[in-house]
C-alpha cells in the first residue's frame, strides 16, 4: 500500500534542494509556479504541503505569511526542512507522512493543498485515486488543490534527445500508451513513475467536482534547449521568462511540458454522494419506484409498468446492481445502480430535488470507478434530454420492449 519503498530509497540518495535553483532552465519552473501562486493564494492562508521535498514551496509561502505544514515521505527530506526551520523567525508543521494516508488531519483542514510530486509516482491507479480522495478530504470548501505531474508525449522526446538507447520501440509505446515506468523496467531511468496528459487530468478534476482555475506548464520545453538558457544573461532570460508565463496555460504548451500543475477549487455541495450498503438498497428501490410512477409512468402502458415493478421485486436482478445515492442529510435523494457491462440501470432524482446538480454528482461519482469511459443506458422518454446534457448520444431510435418505451443512448469520453 502506499507509495513504493524505491522512490523512498531514490529521494534519500537524491539532492532535491538542488533541482530548482542551480541553473536558469531549472529556475523557470520554481518562478512560473510562485507566480501563479501569488495570483491564486490571495489571501493568508493554511497550506498542506503534502510532498514538501526540501521545502522549496513551503518556505517561500511561509515567507510569504501563510500557515504552512510540510509533509514528504522522505525522511531525509523532513530532517532538512527542519534545520533550516532553526534559521527562521516563524514555525512550521513538519512530518514523515505518505500521502495516501493523511488520517492524522482531520476533514476540511486546509485552505490549500499541493500535491506535488505523490501523483507521478503512485503507479497503481487505485493509490493515485486514494492520494487524490485524501487531498480533497482534508481541504476546505472553496479550498484549492494543485496536483503536480509529468505529461507522457514530452516525455519520450525528452528520452530520445538525451540518448540514443530509449529509442526503443516497446519502452516509447509502454509509456505512449500505459504512463508506466517501473524501477524494475530494464530501461527505467529514474523510479516508479506515471506519467498523464492534460485531458486526463482535465477529467479527473471534473470527476471530483474541482472547478478548475489553472492548469499550466511550470517549465514548458525550456528543459529541452536548458544548454542555451543558461547561457542567456539575466536580461535575456526574463525576457524568455516572460513570454514563457504569458503562453504557459496554453493546451498545447502544457502538453509538451517537463512539469505541469492543475489547480482547481473544491465545490460545496449540499448533496454528498457515494455508494450504498447493503442496507441501503431498499430505501433506494423505494425512491426508484416512487419518482418513476411520478414522471416516467403517466408514458407508458400497464405491460410497462407490472414489468418495471416486477423487475425491482427481482431480488437476484437487484444484488448484481451496484447503487450510488445522494443524500440531503439523512435522507436519500438520489440513486443511480450500474448493472455488467457500465450499463445505467436506473437514475432518479427525488422532485423537489430536481436542478441541484445532484444528478451529474450521481454521474461523476460512478465514473470514477470505472477504467473504461464508456456507458450505456435505455433511456425513458422523459429523460433522453437528461442524458443528452451529461453528454450522452442516441445510438438507435426509440424502440419499446414488455411495454418499456426507450431510447438507446452512449456516453463515451
Amino acid at each position: 500500500d502506499g507509495m513504493n519503498r524505491e522512490v523512498v530509497d531514490f529521494y534519500e540518495n537524491y539532492r532535491e534542494e538542488e533541482r530548482i535553483t542551480t541553473n536558469h532552465a531549472r529556475q523557470i519552473e520554481f518562478l512560473t509556479t510562485v507566480n501563479k501562486f501569488d495570483k491564486i493564494f490571495d489571501g493568508k492562508f493554511h497550506i498542506l504541503d503534502c510532498a514538501a521535498g526540501t521545502g522549496a514551496y513551503a518556505f517561500y509561502l511561509a515567507d510569504k505569511g501563510h500557515r504552512v505544514t510540510a509533509t514528504d515521505i522522505t525522511p531525509r527530506h523532513i530532517a532538512y526542512i527542519d534545520e533550516r526551520l532553526k534559521e527562521m523567525n516563524y514555525t512550521m508543521d513538519t512530518r514523515v507522512l505518505d500521502a495516501t494516508d493523511m488520517s492524522c488531519f482531520a476533514d476540511e483542514t486546509f485552505d490549500v493543498v499541493l500535491n506535488m510530486g505523490p501523483f507521478y509516482h503512485l503507479t497503481n491507479k487505485e493509490m493515485r485515486q486514494k492520494c487524490l480522495e485524501e487531498s480533497i478530504r482534508v481541504l476546505k470548501k472553496g479550498g484549492y488543490l494543485a496536483t503536480a505531474y509529468i505529461p507522457r508525449f514530452y516525455l519520450n522526446q525528452m528520452l530520445v534527445m538525451s540518448d540514443d538507447k530509449y529509442l526503443d520501440e516497446m519502452l516509447l509505446d509502454q509509456i505512449r500508451d500505459t504512463g508506466v515506468l517501473s524501477h524494475d523496467d530494464p530501461k527505467c531511468f529514474w523510479t516508479d513513475t506515471y506519467y498523464s496528459s492534460y485531458d486526463e487530468m482535465q477529467n479527473l478534476y471534473k470527476r471530483y467536482d474541482l472547478e478548475i482555475i489553472d492548469h499550466f506548464a511550470q517549465d514548458g520545453l525550456s528543459p529541452l534547449f536548458h544548454e542555451k538558457v543558461d547561457q542567456w544573461n539575466d536580461d535575456q532570460f526574463e525576457t524568455w521568462f516572460h513570454y514563457h508565463v504569458s503562453v504557459c496555460s496554453e493546451k498545447s504548451i502544457v502538453d509538451m511540458s517537463n512539469h505541469v500543475i492543475i489547480v482547481g477549487q473544491k465545490l460545496t455541495s449540499a448533496y454528498p454522494v457515494r455508494r450504498l450498503n447493503a442496507d441501503e438498497i431498499q430505501s433506494a428501490l423505494d425512491l426508484t419506484w416512487e419518482v418513476f410512477l411520478q414522471f416516467e409512468a403517466p408514458e407508458y402502458s400497464k405491460e410497462g409498468i407490472d414489468f418495471f415493478r416486477a423487475s425491482l421485486d427481482d431480488e437476484e436482478r437487484t444484488r448484481a446492481l451496484k447503487f450510488y445515492g445522494a443524500f440531503d442529510g439523512d435522507q436519500l435523494v438520489g440513486t443511480l445502480c450500474m448493472r455488467e457491462p457500465q450499463h445505467i440501470g436506473g437514475f432518479f432524482v427525488k422532485a423537489d430535488y430536481h436542478r441541484k446538480g445532484i444528478g451529474r454528482a450521481l454521474f461523476e461519482t460512478m465514473r470514477r470507478d470505472y477504467d473504461k469511459q464508456q456507458f450505456t443506458v435505455n433511456s425513458s422518454p422523459y429523460a433522453v434530454k437528461i442524458y443528452e446534457h451529461l453528454g450522452f448520444q442516441a445510438t438507435d431510435t426509440e424502440q419499446v420492449v414488455n411495454g418499456l418505451w426507450f431510447t438507446p443512448m452512449l456516453y463515451k469520453s
